[in-house]
């Protein structure tokens, strides 16, 4: 078997990076402690704007720069989707308060929606089909100013702020 060359190198560095994020954000929100009490609007605000901050980092590790091939961007998608899991999970997890239920309730049903466009289009890589890839990283593009939106309904300022670039290693 032959060493794994450099590309292949980065991605298992970002799949990496993004699992030790996902621990490390589920141990920190379960150190918080899960009363019952629901979160403050500010509280629910903070929280959530700290998980998208570690998220976009681990997100902007994982897309360094474009990939080259249908293998790169399968990988590069998958380890996006994992990110994009644990971050979703975390938001999840905060309890907001009553006042926000509907709108958190909303806002992660949008980005369910955008995480099965990233599942979506590391299959079609994978399948070395790129109109599929590049329908699918279009419509994630699309669908981003509507997540954008349900945030601020929220309270959130950095999630769903920046939306992924559309390369598809042409």
């Amino acid at each position: 078997m032959s060493p794994p060359n450099a590309a292949v190198r980065r991605v298992r560095l970002a799949l990496a990076a993004a699992a030790a994020l996902v621990l490390t954000s589920s141990a920190a929100l379960s150190a918080c402690g899960g009363g019952s009490e629901p979160l403050s609007k500010a509280e629910l605000a903070s929280r959530g704007d700290g998980i998208c901050r570690e998220g976009k980092s681990a997100a902007d590790a994982i897309q360094r720069r474009p990939p080259r091939g249908p293998a790169e961007a399968e990988a590069q998608s998958r380890a996006l989707g994992e990110a994009l899991q644990g971050e979703l999970d975390d938001l999840g997890a905060l309890d907001a308060p009553d006042s926000l239920g509907g709108p958190m309730e909303r806002y992660l049903a949008a980005r369910r929606r955008a995480l099965a466009l990233v599942a979506l289009g590391a299959e079609a890589a994978g399948a070395a089909q790129a109109r599929a890839y590049l329908r699918t990283q279009d419509r994630f593009a699309a669908s981003a100013s509507e997540r954008r939106r349900l945030a601020r309904r929220v309270g959130f300022r950095v999630c769903s702020d920046d939306v992924p670039r559309r390369d598809a290693g042409r």
